[in-house]
């Protein structure tokens, strides 16, 4: 009995347990969440509608609620890339972006 348990405790049978989760605490933190803060102005306002729009593919309907209700989380769980497009493509339009 003592000769079986030792065996199973060399062939390893419990440590590939532990590795999946640090392998998605390391997903997780690979993904982030872009926030539309606010127009930098009220004239930019039509901009970051019309970067949206382009963004996005929404009707520009949906992207000047998404505007008018600010700050306004815009994607979750998306890559660090991607955010970081995303950022650009809004900033570069006129308005305030965080990305957490």
């Amino acid at each position: 009995m003592k000769t079986l348990l030792f065996i199973t405790l060399l062939s390893g049978s419990l440590l590939p347990v532990a590795q999946p989760e640090t392998a998605t605490v390391q997903v997780q933190e690979k993904y982030v969440t872009v926030t539309l803060l606010r127009p930098k102005d009220r004239s930019t306002a039509a901009h970051v509608t019309k970067a949206l729009v382009s963004y996005f593919g929404i009707h520009q309907r949906q992207a000047m609620e998404i505007v008018a209700a600010a700050p306004v989380v815009l994607a979750k769980q998306v890559s660090r890339d991607e955010a970081a497009s995303i950022k650009t493509a809004i900033e570069a339009a006129g308005a305030e972006v965080e990305v957490k």
